[in-house]
Protein backbone atom coordinates (compact mmCIF):
# COMPACT_ATOMS: atom_id res chain seq x y z
CA UNK A 1 0.00 0.00 0.00
CA UNK A 2 0.92 3.64 -0.42
CA UNK A 3 1.04 6.09 2.50
CA UNK A 4 -2.42 7.23 1.35
CA UNK A 5 -3.79 3.75 2.02
CA UNK A 6 -4.32 2.98 -1.66
CA UNK A 7 -3.66 -0.67 -2.50
CA UNK A 8 -1.38 -1.57 -5.40
CA UNK A 9 -0.26 -4.98 -6.60
CA UNK A 10 3.14 -6.31 -7.64
CA UNK A 11 4.96 -9.55 -8.45
CA UNK A 12 8.37 -8.11 -7.57
CA UNK A 13 8.78 -9.53 -4.09
CA UNK A 14 11.91 -7.69 -3.00
CA UNK A 15 11.36 -6.16 0.44
CA UNK A 16 13.32 -4.64 3.26
CA UNK A 17 12.61 -3.02 6.62
CA UNK A 18 12.25 0.74 7.07
CA UNK A 19 13.33 2.76 10.11
CA UNK A 20 9.95 2.18 11.78
CA UNK A 21 10.15 -1.59 11.47
CA UNK A 22 7.67 -1.93 8.59
CA UNK A 23 8.37 -4.35 5.74
CA UNK A 24 8.46 -2.25 2.57
CA UNK A 25 9.44 -2.50 -1.10
CA UNK A 26 12.27 -0.52 -2.72
CA UNK A 27 9.71 2.19 -3.49
CA UNK A 28 8.61 2.36 0.15
CA UNK A 29 5.30 0.56 -0.42
CA UNK A 30 4.04 -1.38 2.59
CA UNK A 31 3.62 -5.15 2.44
CA UNK A 32 0.09 -6.10 3.53
CA UNK A 33 -0.62 -9.29 5.45
CA UNK A 34 -3.52 -11.19 6.95
CA UNK A 35 -3.55 -11.30 10.77
CA UNK A 36 -2.68 -14.71 12.25
CA UNK A 37 -3.12 -16.51 15.55
CA UNK A 38 -0.31 -18.07 17.60
CA UNK A 39 -0.29 -21.13 15.31
CA UNK A 40 -0.09 -19.04 12.14
CA UNK A 41 -3.70 -19.61 11.06
CA UNK A 42 -5.81 -16.86 9.46
CA UNK A 43 -9.53 -16.34 9.98
CA UNK A 44 -10.31 -14.19 6.91
CA UNK A 45 -8.91 -13.71 3.40
CA UNK A 46 -10.49 -10.36 2.61
CA UNK A 47 -8.24 -7.47 1.59
CA UNK A 48 -10.20 -5.38 4.08
CA UNK A 49 -8.73 -7.58 6.83
CA UNK A 50 -5.13 -6.90 5.79
CA UNK A 51 -2.78 -4.31 7.20
CA UNK A 52 0.87 -3.24 6.81
CA UNK A 53 3.14 -5.56 8.78
CA UNK A 54 5.53 -4.17 11.37
CA UNK A 55 8.23 -6.21 13.08
CA UNK A 56 7.74 -6.38 16.86
CA UNK A 57 9.93 -4.01 18.84
CA UNK A 58 9.61 -6.04 22.04
CA UNK A 59 11.98 -8.83 23.04
CA UNK A 60 10.93 -12.47 22.79
CA UNK A 61 9.26 -13.45 26.06
CA UNK A 62 10.94 -16.25 28.04
CA UNK A 63 9.25 -19.46 29.11
CA UNK A 64 9.98 -21.32 32.34
CA UNK A 65 11.15 -24.92 32.20
CA UNK A 66 8.55 -27.45 33.32
CA UNK A 67 9.92 -30.67 31.81
CA UNK A 68 13.38 -32.18 31.77
CA UNK A 69 14.25 -35.58 30.27
CA UNK A 70 17.58 -37.27 30.98
CA UNK A 71 18.09 -40.76 29.57
CA UNK A 72 21.41 -42.29 30.60
CA UNK A 73 23.21 -45.59 30.47
CA UNK A 74 24.43 -46.46 33.96
CA UNK A 75 27.23 -49.06 33.69
CA UNK A 76 26.30 -52.38 35.26
CA UNK A 77 29.96 -53.00 36.13
CA UNK A 78 30.32 -49.80 38.14
CA UNK A 79 31.51 -50.57 41.72
CA UNK A 80 28.77 -50.43 44.36
CA UNK A 81 28.90 -47.80 47.09
CA UNK A 82 27.99 -48.45 50.74
CA UNK A 83 28.34 -46.68 54.07
CA UNK A 84 31.30 -48.67 55.39
CA UNK A 85 30.57 -47.64 58.96
CA UNK A 86 26.93 -48.75 59.20
CA UNK A 87 26.45 -50.99 56.18
CA UNK A 88 23.52 -48.81 55.14
CA UNK A 89 22.87 -46.92 51.91
CA UNK A 90 25.23 -43.95 51.77
CA UNK A 91 23.56 -40.59 51.17
CA UNK A 92 24.82 -38.68 48.14
CA UNK A 93 26.91 -35.62 48.99
CA UNK A 94 27.62 -33.51 45.87
CA UNK A 95 30.70 -32.05 47.58
CA UNK A 96 32.20 -35.54 48.06
CA UNK A 97 32.85 -37.48 44.85
CA UNK A 98 33.30 -40.67 46.87
CA UNK A 99 29.53 -40.74 47.45
CA UNK A 100 28.41 -40.89 43.83
CA UNK A 101 29.40 -42.76 40.68
CA UNK A 102 28.47 -40.37 37.85
CA UNK A 103 27.03 -36.93 37.28
CA UNK A 104 25.62 -34.81 34.46
CA UNK A 105 24.11 -31.34 34.14
CA UNK A 106 21.40 -29.50 32.20
CA UNK A 107 20.38 -25.86 31.84
CA UNK A 108 16.86 -24.84 32.86
CA UNK A 109 15.13 -21.44 32.72
CA UNK A 110 12.97 -19.61 35.22
CA UNK A 111 9.94 -17.45 34.40
CA UNK A 112 12.18 -14.42 33.84
CA UNK A 113 14.43 -16.27 31.41
CA UNK A 114 17.38 -16.64 33.78
CA UNK A 115 19.51 -19.76 33.39
CA UNK A 116 20.04 -22.27 36.20
CA UNK A 117 22.23 -25.37 36.09
CA UNK A 118 20.55 -28.55 37.33
CA UNK A 119 23.01 -31.30 38.21
CA UNK A 120 22.01 -34.94 38.69
CA UNK A 121 24.18 -37.35 40.66
CA UNK A 122 23.97 -41.13 40.31
CA UNK A 123 25.19 -43.70 42.82
CA UNK A 124 25.41 -47.44 42.16
CA UNK A 125 24.21 -48.89 45.46
CA UNK A 126 26.15 -51.88 46.76
CA UNK A 127 23.87 -54.92 46.68
CA UNK A 128 24.58 -55.61 50.37
CA UNK A 129 23.68 -52.09 51.52
CA UNK A 130 20.74 -51.95 53.91
CA UNK A 131 17.73 -49.73 53.36
CA UNK A 132 15.81 -47.93 56.09
CA UNK A 133 14.09 -51.17 57.07
CA UNK A 134 17.34 -53.05 57.46
CA UNK A 135 16.85 -55.06 54.25
CA UNK A 136 19.61 -55.48 51.65
CA UNK A 137 18.70 -53.61 48.48
CA UNK A 138 19.94 -56.33 46.10
CA UNK A 139 21.14 -56.04 42.51
CA UNK A 140 20.54 -53.34 39.90
CA UNK A 141 19.76 -50.53 42.33
CA UNK A 142 20.84 -46.92 41.93
CA UNK A 143 20.33 -43.73 43.88
CA UNK A 144 19.91 -40.29 42.31
CA UNK A 145 20.04 -36.76 43.71
CA UNK A 146 19.26 -33.47 41.93
CA UNK A 147 20.78 -30.11 42.87
CA UNK A 148 21.09 -26.49 41.77
CA UNK A 149 23.58 -23.88 42.93
CA UNK A 150 22.47 -22.48 46.28
CA UNK A 151 23.38 -19.01 45.01
CA UNK A 152 20.30 -19.14 42.77
CA UNK A 153 17.88 -19.71 45.64
CA UNK A 154 16.75 -17.44 48.48
CA UNK A 155 18.15 -18.85 51.69
CA UNK A 156 20.85 -20.72 49.77
CA UNK A 157 24.57 -20.05 49.66
CA UNK A 158 26.44 -19.40 46.44
CA UNK A 159 28.71 -22.31 45.57
CA UNK A 160 26.84 -24.69 47.86
CA UNK A 161 24.52 -27.25 46.19
CA UNK A 162 20.82 -26.83 46.96
CA UNK A 163 18.76 -30.03 46.80
CA UNK A 164 15.74 -30.20 44.51
CA UNK A 165 15.46 -33.92 45.23
CA UNK A 166 17.61 -36.37 47.16
CA UNK A 167 17.70 -40.14 47.55
CA UNK A 168 15.48 -41.06 44.62
CA UNK A 169 15.83 -44.81 44.02
CA UNK A 170 16.17 -46.21 40.47
CA UNK A 171 15.65 -49.91 39.83
CA UNK A 172 16.53 -51.86 36.66
CA UNK A 173 15.46 -55.36 35.67
CA UNK A 174 17.76 -58.21 34.66
CA UNK A 175 17.71 -57.00 31.04
CA UNK A 176 19.04 -53.57 31.99
CA UNK A 177 15.74 -51.81 31.38
CA UNK A 178 14.27 -49.22 33.72
CA UNK A 179 11.96 -50.99 36.12
CA UNK A 180 10.83 -48.36 38.62
CA UNK A 181 11.66 -45.05 40.22
CA UNK A 182 10.92 -44.43 43.87
CA UNK A 183 11.30 -41.22 45.85
CA UNK A 184 10.11 -39.41 48.94
CA UNK A 185 6.40 -38.74 48.27
CA UNK A 186 6.66 -35.39 50.05
CA UNK A 187 8.98 -34.10 47.35
CA UNK A 188 8.18 -36.21 44.31
CA UNK A 189 5.14 -37.73 42.66
CA UNK A 190 5.72 -41.02 40.87
CA UNK A 191 4.09 -41.35 37.46
CA UNK A 192 5.45 -44.11 35.25
CA UNK A 193 9.17 -43.31 35.29
CA UNK A 194 8.76 -39.60 35.91
CA UNK A 195 9.59 -37.60 39.02
CA UNK A 196 7.61 -34.38 39.35
CA UNK A 197 9.49 -32.17 41.79
CA UNK A 198 6.90 -30.05 43.55
CA UNK A 199 7.47 -29.45 47.25
CA UNK A 200 11.14 -30.14 46.61
CA UNK A 201 11.44 -27.32 44.08
CA UNK A 202 13.11 -24.08 45.21
CA UNK A 203 10.52 -21.87 46.87
CA UNK A 204 12.00 -18.62 45.62
CA UNK A 205 14.62 -17.82 43.02
CA UNK A 206 16.90 -14.92 43.89
CA UNK A 207 15.99 -13.45 40.50
CA UNK A 208 12.42 -12.86 41.70
CA UNK A 209 10.99 -15.39 39.24
CA UNK A 210 7.97 -17.53 40.02
CA UNK A 211 8.23 -20.68 42.11
CA UNK A 212 9.01 -23.51 39.74
CA UNK A 213 8.02 -27.20 39.60
CA UNK A 214 9.99 -29.37 37.19
CA UNK A 215 8.98 -32.83 35.95
CA UNK A 216 12.11 -34.92 35.49
CA UNK A 217 11.67 -37.94 33.22
CA UNK A 218 14.16 -40.82 33.20
CA UNK A 219 12.40 -42.60 30.36
CA UNK A 220 14.86 -44.48 28.15
CA UNK A 221 17.51 -44.92 30.85
CA UNK A 222 19.33 -48.26 30.89
CA UNK A 223 21.84 -50.24 32.93
CA UNK A 224 24.12 -52.06 30.51
CA UNK A 225 27.80 -52.76 30.06
CA UNK A 226 29.98 -50.01 28.67
CA UNK A 227 30.66 -46.47 29.74
CA UNK A 228 28.32 -43.98 31.35
CA UNK A 229 26.69 -41.82 28.70
CA UNK A 230 23.74 -39.50 28.25
CA UNK A 231 21.65 -40.85 25.39
CA UNK A 232 19.04 -38.10 25.46
CA UNK A 233 18.78 -34.76 27.21
CA UNK A 234 15.83 -32.55 26.39
CA UNK A 235 14.46 -29.56 28.23
CA UNK A 236 11.60 -27.19 27.46
CA UNK A 237 11.58 -23.50 28.24
CA UNK A 238 13.86 -20.82 26.83
CA UNK A 239 15.48 -17.52 27.81
CA UNK A 240 14.59 -14.00 26.72
CA UNK A 241 15.31 -13.48 23.03
CA UNK A 242 16.16 -10.54 20.79
CA UNK A 243 14.85 -10.18 17.26
CA UNK A 244 17.39 -11.52 14.75
CA UNK A 245 15.41 -11.61 11.50
CA UNK A 246 12.33 -12.84 9.69
CA UNK A 247 11.43 -16.13 8.08
CA UNK A 248 8.97 -16.56 5.20
CA UNK A 249 7.45 -19.97 4.44
CA UNK A 250 6.15 -21.31 1.11
CA UNK A 251 2.65 -20.51 2.38
CA UNK A 252 3.61 -16.87 2.93
CA UNK A 253 3.64 -17.10 6.72
CA UNK A 254 6.02 -14.51 8.18
CA UNK A 255 7.68 -15.40 11.46
CA UNK A 256 9.79 -13.16 13.67
CA UNK A 257 12.96 -15.06 14.59
CA UNK A 258 14.56 -14.59 17.99
CA UNK A 259 17.98 -15.42 19.39
CA UNK A 260 16.41 -17.95 21.79
CA UNK A 261 15.40 -20.15 18.86
CA UNK A 262 11.74 -19.12 18.81
CA UNK A 263 9.95 -18.18 15.58
CA UNK A 264 6.70 -16.31 16.27
CA UNK A 265 4.04 -15.96 13.50
CA UNK A 266 3.25 -12.28 12.91
CA UNK A 267 1.34 -12.28 9.62
CA UNK A 268 0.63 -14.06 6.34
CA UNK A 269 1.33 -12.37 3.01
CA UNK A 270 -1.86 -11.36 1.21
CA UNK A 271 -2.07 -12.63 -2.38
CA UNK A 272 -4.38 -11.23 -5.03
CA UNK A 273 -5.71 -12.36 -8.40
CA UNK A 274 -8.07 -10.80 -10.95
CA UNK A 275 -10.58 -12.06 -13.49
CA UNK A 276 -8.91 -9.93 -16.19
CA UNK A 277 -5.28 -9.23 -15.34
CA UNK A 278 -4.72 -7.60 -18.75
CA UNK A 279 -7.03 -4.75 -17.73
CA UNK A 280 -4.98 -3.74 -14.68
CA UNK A 281 -3.62 -0.19 -14.73
CA UNK A 282 0.19 -0.22 -14.82
CA UNK A 283 1.70 2.45 -12.58
CA UNK A 284 5.34 1.41 -12.64
CA UNK A 285 7.71 -1.18 -14.02
CA UNK A 286 6.38 -3.83 -11.63
CA UNK A 287 3.19 -2.41 -10.08
CA UNK A 288 -0.48 -2.32 -11.05
CA UNK A 289 -3.79 -0.95 -9.79
CA UNK A 290 -7.26 -2.45 -9.90
CA UNK A 291 -9.66 -1.12 -12.55
CA UNK A 292 -13.33 -1.60 -13.37
CA UNK A 293 -12.44 -3.85 -16.30
CA UNK A 294 -10.03 -5.99 -14.27
CA UNK A 295 -12.74 -6.77 -11.75
CA UNK A 296 -12.33 -6.73 -7.97
CA UNK A 297 -9.34 -8.42 -6.39
CA UNK A 298 -9.72 -12.08 -5.42
CA UNK A 299 -7.77 -12.33 -2.18
CA UNK A 300 -6.17 -15.52 -0.92
CA UNK A 301 -3.09 -17.11 0.58
CA UNK A 302 -0.11 -18.76 -1.08
CA UNK A 303 -0.17 -22.52 -1.79
CA UNK A 304 -3.99 -22.58 -1.98
CA UNK A 305 -6.28 -22.62 -5.01
CA UNK A 306 -4.78 -20.79 -7.98
CA UNK A 307 -2.13 -19.08 -5.87
CA UNK A 308 1.42 -20.35 -6.18
CA UNK A 309 4.05 -20.90 -3.53
CA UNK A 310 6.40 -18.26 -2.19
CA UNK A 311 10.14 -18.88 -2.41
CA UNK A 312 11.97 -16.76 0.14
CA UNK A 313 15.26 -15.21 -0.92
CA UNK A 314 14.56 -15.53 -4.66
CA UNK A 315 13.22 -13.33 -7.46
CA UNK A 316 11.55 -14.22 -10.74
CA UNK A 317 13.81 -12.87 -13.50
CA UNK A 318 10.89 -11.34 -15.38
CA UNK A 319 9.56 -9.52 -12.32
CA UNK A 320 12.56 -7.72 -10.90
CA UNK A 321 12.61 -3.94 -10.54
CA UNK A 322 14.89 -3.08 -13.48
CA UNK A 323 15.75 0.39 -12.17
CA UNK A 324 16.80 -0.92 -8.76
CA UNK A 325 18.78 -3.77 -10.29
CA UNK A 326 20.55 -1.42 -12.72
CA UNK A 327 21.55 0.89 -9.86
CA UNK A 328 22.90 -2.13 -7.99
CA UNK A 329 24.87 -3.25 -11.04
CA UNK A 330 26.42 0.19 -11.52
CA UNK A 331 27.34 0.35 -7.83
CA UNK A 332 28.98 -3.08 -7.98
CA UNK A 333 30.92 -2.07 -11.11
CA UNK A 334 32.23 1.10 -9.47
CA UNK A 335 33.26 -0.83 -6.36
CA UNK A 336 35.15 -3.27 -8.57
CA UNK A 337 36.91 -0.43 -10.39
CA UNK A 338 37.86 1.22 -7.10
CA UNK A 339 39.28 -2.03 -5.74
CA UNK A 340 41.22 -2.63 -8.95
CA UNK A 341 42.71 0.87 -8.75
CA UNK A 342 43.70 0.32 -5.12
CA UNK A 343 45.49 -2.93 -6.03
CA UNK A 344 47.25 -1.22 -8.95
CA UNK A 345 48.43 1.61 -6.68
CA UNK A 346 49.64 -0.87 -4.07
CA UNK A 347 51.67 -2.74 -6.70
CA UNK A 348 53.24 0.53 -7.89
CA UNK A 349 54.26 1.48 -4.36
CA UNK A 350 55.72 -1.99 -3.78
CA UNK A 351 57.79 -1.79 -6.97
CA UNK A 352 59.07 1.67 -5.99
CA UNK A 353 60.15 0.41 -2.56
CA UNK A 354 61.98 -2.52 -4.15
CA UNK A 355 63.82 -0.20 -6.55
CA UNK A 356 64.85 2.11 -3.69
CA UNK A 357 66.34 -0.87 -1.88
Amino acid sequence: TLDSGEVIYSRAGEFGVDNNGYIVSNEGWYLRTFPVDAQGNISATSMNATSPIQLPASVGAPEATTELTIATNLPSTSPGIIDSGTGNILAIDPTDDETYSFTTSATIYDSLGNEHIVTTYYQHIDESALDGGGVAVGDNQWQMAVYVDGGDVKGGTAGVPYALETDARISFNANGLLNSVDADPSTAAIEDVNLAFTDGAPTEWLSGAETQAIALSLRGSTQNSGAFNVGALTVNGFPTGRLTGVQVSEEGLIRAQYSNGQAIPIGKIAMGNFSNTQALNKIGSTAWKETTDSGPVIAGEASTGSFGQIQAGALETSNVDLTAELVGLITAQRNFQANSKAIETNNTITQTIIQLG
